[in-house]
C-alpha cells in the first residue's frame, strides 16, 4: 500500500506506477476506484475501454485486488491439511463413540 499526493492531470495509471506497480497476486482487471464522495468506478485499460474518462480526483483511492485465482500454495495446503485434521479427529470421535459399531 502506498500513499501519494495528489497531482492533477496524473493518471491512474501513472499512479500505479509511483506507487511500485501491481505485484504478480494482483487481479489487474479489477482495478478500481473508490472516489472521495463514497462512489465507485471501474477502472478500465483496454482498448475499446474508457480509460481515458477515468479521473482521479483528491481523496480517491485506488483499489488494485488479489487475484484468488493465484493463491500462494502453501496457504492452500495449510487449509486443506487443517480441514483433513478435523475430519480425522470427527471420525476418530465418531469411532471412540461407537457410531461405526
Amino acid at each position: 500500500a502506498a500513499s501519494l499526493v495528489y497531482q492533477p492531470n496524473m493518471s491512474v495509471s501513472e499512479y500505479l506506477e509511483k506507487s511500485g506497480g501491481a505485484t504478480k497476486r494482483a487481479d489487474s482487471d479489477s482495478i478500481y476506484i473508490v472516489h472521495g464522495d463514497g462512489s465507485v468506478e471501474k477502472f478500465a485499460d483496454g482498448w475499446f475501454d474508457s480509460a481515458l474518462s477515468t479521473t482521479v480526483l483528491p481523496g480517491d483511492t485506488i483499489v488494485v485486488p488479489l487475484d484468488i485465482e493465484r493463491m500462494n500454495p502453501l496457504v492452500s495446503w495449510t487449509s486443506i491439511s487443517s480441514i483433513l485434521a478435523n475430519f480425522a479427529v470427527t471420525a476418530a470421535t465418531l469411532n471412540a463413540i461407537g457410531v461405526f459399531n
